[in-house]
This record gives structure tokens, sequence and C-alpha cells, in this order.
């Protein structure tokens, strides 16, 4: 899994749809601390919601969105292009390389390093 994640070879394209508990979906807005122009991924762990932006690293949100805590303690680059999730294990691909957060994004760790290439779809 290590080679594979340090290649680093992402394609994004996102769309995410908040429904409410009602029979029909529906969009929600929500409001952030960093600009929606500048995310590059979105994960989720049970009731976490996990967006990884451009210079402003990964952020957190524990309530669907209406709140959001950076948690960038352990990166070493704050253009956070992917995520994939492994069990408990939060993988982050940045243009530095690969991190491992085992705590939710409390903390990061280097498993990889080097140049990571990226392809936005979008």
């Amino acid at each position: 899994m290590k080679n594979i994640l340090a290649n680093c070879i992402v394609g994004i394209g996102l769309l995410i749809l908040f429904p409410q508990m009602a029979s029909s979906a529906q969009w929600s807005s929500v409001s952030t601390p960093f600009d929606w122009n500048s995310t590059n991924a979105f994960a989720v762990s049970g009731t976490n919601l996990f967006a990884g932006t451009q210079n402003y690293g990964v952020y957190l949100s524990t309530d669907n969105g209406a709140n959001w805590t950076q948690k960038n303690s352990g990166l070493t680059n704050t253009t956070v292009l992917s995520f994939v999730m492994s069990g408990s294990n939060l993988f982050a691909g940045t243009q530095n390389g690969v991190f491992l957060s085992t705590n939710n994004g409390t903390g990061w760790s280097a498993v990889s390093s080097g140049n990571c290439y990226w392809y936005r779809n979008g």
C-alpha cells in the first residue's frame, strides 16, 4: 500500500450531498474558515468530515460542517491533495508526500516523501 500511496497521482471530482433526515434529500449551505475554492479533497469517517485544502491544510468537522477545526500538527506542507481512509487510518497526500493520522487528524506523521503530482478534474 505504501508504494501505491507514494505515487500520489490524484484525480479529483467532488460532489457532496448533505441529506436531511426527511423523506427527500436537500442541499444545505455551511460556512467555513477556509475558501471552498481551495478545497481539494474530502473524507468521511463516522461522524467526522475532513476537508483537504490548498495552502490551509486539513480541517475537521464533527457536526456536519457547522464548525471546522484546523488539524495540521505534523504536516510539513499544507497543500492537501487527497485523502484515503483505511480502517481508523487517514492518509493525506500532499505536495511533499503522504502523511498518516491514526487519531482523526490530531497528529500527522510522514510515511513517504518526495514530489507528488496531481490532476484536478474541473
